[in-house]
């Protein structure tokens, strides 16, 4: 008896993490505030210009696309600061 009330008190308070999780903050997916680094404007901007290149689609298709912009975008410009910091040092070598 006890051991069920333990396991129905752990899963209760599991659902509650993920459900408090998945809730919006003001409106903005929990998610994709994060992947904005909490920039809620950028966020909003993003969810703005998916939903109008392409209606029709789901609020969570929406917020995905967005993650997935902002993740690409990272990503490109750490390949950018990558490849500057290595044209920087050849050219330092050189000098040298």
């Amino acid at each position: 008896m006890i051991i069920q009330i333990v396991l129905v008190t752990m899963l209760i308070f599991v659902l509650g993490l993920i459900w408090r999780n998945s809730r919006p903050i003001n409106g903005i997916d929990r998610n994709l505030l994060e992947a904005a680094q909490g920039d809620r404007e950028l966020a909003r901007r993003l969810l703005i210009r998916a939903r109008a290149k392409y209606p029709e689609k789901s609020q969570r298709w929406y917020v995905e696309k967005a993650i997935n912009e902002l993740n690409r975008d990272r990503l490109w410009c750490s390949s950018l600061d990558n490849r500057y910091s290595d044209i920087a040092l050849k050219k330092r070598g050189n000098i040298l």
